[in-house]
């Protein structure tokens, strides 16, 4: 579970959404970084025409420790055009040499270790999340006067559900349940708010 590094040989994208929200595209991006649980679409700038006869590598990398930068983790696809090869005797190097390019061209998501970086963004071609923008969306709170940065913030107020579902707490608490038993959880109808303790234990099920 570490961060991952995408690049494409030899090409550029452009970010158009962030978890599936739009935001203000970020063009000639050379590479992004993913956390576990992020989403970026972009739109690949692909070739009229090819200069090489085997296909791009499109690379995938990381780091066990992304502070001091060892553990190298890396593979790849390929992006084939009509008319290219590709190359079956490739083999991803051990030390993923040539895979981090976070250090050249424009970077999205850059991994947030770098205070200079983060204080130099987007001038010195790394987007962090603070440099996106939201196409439509307004920003709901304003902590610091942040507000007028035109982040995008959701807001949960009201009846909380997520994607119009929510859970249904069982009658007895989750470890007094048995997992068998689909419904009638603990067949009892206890209200931890308003029974004792005596009252509770009296009602839990048998653990299996």
């Amino acid at each position: 579970n570490v961060p991952l590094q995408l690049s494409i040989e030899d090409h550029t994208f452009t970010a158009i959404a962030m978890d599936s929200l739009d935001i203000e595209p970020i063009e000639d991006l050379t590479n992004v970084w993913l956390a576990a649980g992020e989403r970026y679409d972009i739109v690949v700038k692909t070739k009229t025409s090819v200069a090489q006869n085997n296909a791009y590598k499109i690379k995938i990398m990381g780091y066990a420790d992304i502070n001091k930068k060892e553990g190298q983790l890396c593979s790849i696809a390929w992006l084939k055009y009509p008319g290219q090869t590709i190359d079956y005797d490739y083999v991803t190097p051990g030390n993923c040499s040539g895979f981090d390019d976070s250090s050249t061209g424009r970077t999205l998501n850059p991994v947030p270790n770098n205070f200079a970086e983060w204080e130099g963004s987007p001038d010195n071609g790394k987007f962090f999340i603070k440099d996106t923008r939201s196409l439509q969306n307004q920003p709901t709170i304003n902590i610091d006067n942040l507000g007028n940065l035109n982040t995008h913030y959701i807001e949960f107020i009201g009846d909380i559900t997520f994607n119009n579902k929510r859970m249904k707490y069982p009658d007895c608490s989750f470890l007094a349940t048995n997992p068998e038993k689909v419904t009638g959880r603990c067949d009892q109808n206890v209200d931890p708010g308003s029974s004792t303790t005596a009252d509770l234990y009296s009602h839990i099920c048998t653990l299996t």
